[in-house]
């Protein structure tokens, strides 16, 4: 729905690009229905977007993690109660390798709100990074409980159970997160 309607945007723009003012008419208009977009995708999950956090998870999914902890350690100075800033960057950090940042940030959030699983699921994904297989086990179950349907807590479960050699279950769990991505990507269509 949401992608049809950008590629109805991109469409219209098209035809009116004469010059260079619509030109940035143009481009105005795709990075604004980007914005919303990733607000939507935010949101959809339960984190409330604001502009920077947005720019932030468009910086990580594009693996500017530098880039995006950067932003976001001026978007907690200025509102260091938001909780989706503190999760986003212990993905950042996360992806970069900085388990004990992340874990922190994790633990801040959770601090703020304790039931909020993604910030148990990234800090999971710390602990397997450290190597913390049954802590990081206990994580994904807390957040498996806190909300059935989030298929990354399943997916990072089965990692762990897979690097701490129970093969079997973590298949199981790999193949409920499988479910539940067919299931959510069909929620969009």
């Amino acid at each position: 729905m949401l992608s049809a309607w950008i590629l109805t945007c991109l469409k219209n723009t098209k035809s009116e690009v004469s010059g260079l003012e619509s030109l940035q008419s143009a481009a105005i208009k795709f990075f604004t229905a980007t914005a919303i977009v990733l607000s939507f995708l935010l949101v959809s999950r339960g984190l409330p977007a604001s502009p920077e956090h947005v720019v932030a998870a468009q910086l990580i999914k594009e693996k500017h993690f530098l880039e995006a902890i950067a932003h976001l350690n001026r978007s907690i100075k200025s509102e260091p109660n938001r909780i989706v800033a503190y999760v986003l960057r212990a993905s950042a950090y996360n992806s970069i390798g900085q388990y004990d940042k992340a874990i922190q940030d994790c633990e801040t959030a959770m601090r703020l709100n304790p039931h909020e699983p993604r910030a148990w699921t990234k800090r999971a994904y710390a602990y397997i990074g450290q190597e913390r297989y049954f802590e990081a086990i206990g994580d994904c179950d807390r957040a498996i409980l806190m909300n059935p349907k989030l298929a990354q807590a399943y997916e990072y479960r089965a990692l762990a159970h897979k690097k701490s050699g129970k093969c079997e279950i973590a298949l199981e769990d790999l193949n409920r997160a499988k479910e539940l991505k067919i299931y959510g990507a069909s929620i969009y269509r």
